[in-house]
């Protein structure tokens, strides 16, 4: 009986110095039923000629060439090519380890589930390994719902990557595109859309950290309005699910969360950007936006989501130069923790 196809997708913009790496990687695998979609987001250094010199000396790769848009739109144009029974992504500055898709179609159909969540190595700009994430469960198939809750109780990282699905089930709910942070309602999404879940315990995702990654970046408009419309989105996806009350207080603490996180780059930032005003006038747009959702939905939040909505909303009574300066003595751990990860 011939193995189950398995279609790994690899968009890519502008990266001659990782693409032949990811490539090489989703080569290497042990399973041999894999075909290689990589798709062309508008680069416009040499990776679209490396691209195409590998589909054609393998006849397992297909290249694909499209305008610049975003990564959401460049994944579904994978998706749209792909042929496999089981789909997969991969970014183009990271990389396989050789049995990864061996060892999830092994899981898959061995536990007769809809995805599989995998580990994955993260590693610093100095390729060390910093740790190994992807889940923090016991490991047992769960079930959609508590797969869903996982995402934003951090038992479950939010990333498309580093998880196998079954490509009917993805063809018919796509990424969405031109957003930062697409893979969330994605993932949401799909969880919502399927029975079982299960999981695999070793890293089989490199994942290397580059400066340039948007949790990286010094903040900008975009980044504080996709944060607020990715939590629109994921309200829409679970309107009319049998779970939506309960759904709706965890997405509202979770934005909360964000919002909070949000700020505090912002104080980081602040002696940095150019536009200070307009990235203020956008934060108080979104938050403003944010606090009649949270009324019209009448969800019970809890007293410390709650305190942390007053501390977000405080620049409101004391002004903004007053806020940036007590906030980080407010919320002193988790400032420190977000300069953390945006060192490494």
């Amino acid at each position: 009986m011939p193995l189950p196809l398995v279609s790994i997708v690899i968009p890519f913009y502008n990266e001659e110095i990782f693409l032949e790496r990811a490539i090489n990687s989703a080569l290497r695998q042990t399973y041999s039923a894999v075909e290689i979609i990589l798709v062309n987001d508008g680069s416009i250094d040499n990776s679209p000629a490396i691209a195409k010199e590998f589909e054609r000396k393998f006849t397992n790769i297909k290249f694909i060439d499209a305008a610049h848009h975003s990564l959401g739109h460049a994944r579904n144009i994978g998706i749209a090519k792909a042929t496999g029974k089981y789909i997969t992504f991969l970014d183009s500055d990271d990389e396989l380890e050789n049995l990864a898709v061996e060892k999830l179609v092994q899981k898959i159909e061995q536990d007769e589930s809809d995805i599989v969540v995998a580990k994955f190595n993260s590693y610093n700009a100095s390729g060390e390994l910093m740790s190994v994430d992807g889940w923090n469960l016991n490991g047992e198939p769960i079930d959609n719902f508590k797969a869903a809750c996982g995402m934003y109780e951090h038992t479950i990282a939010s990333t498309a990557w580093a998880k196998l699905y079954r490509l009917a089930t993805v063809q018919k709910i796509k990424f969405p595109e031109g957003l930062w942070f697409e893979d969330r309602p994605f993932l949401l999404n799909y969880f919502l859309n399927v029975r079982k879940v299960s999981f695999e315990d070793i890293g089989l995702w490199n994942i290397h950290s580059r400066p340039s990654s948007i949790t990286r970046r010094i903040i900008e408009v975009k980044r504080i309005e996709d944060t607020c419309r990715i939590f629109v989105l994921e309200l829409s996806i679970i309107e009319g699910n049998q779970y939506q009350k309960r759904l709706e207080v965890i997405l509202f603490r979770h934005h909360i969360r964000a919002l909070m996180s949000t700020l505090i780059i912002l104080c980081s930032d602040k002696n940095v950007v150019y536009n200070l005003s307009e990235l203020e006038k956008t934060f108080d747009y979104w938050v403003k936006d944010f606090t009649n959702r949270l009324k019209r939905s009448k969800c019970a939040i809890g007293r410390r989501a709650w305190l942390d909505l007053f501390y977000i909303r405080l620049y409101q009574l004391i002004g903004w130069r007053l806020i940036y300066i007590i906030l980080p003595y407010l919320k002193y751990k988790k400032y420190k923790t977000i300069f953390k990860i945006r060192a490494t």
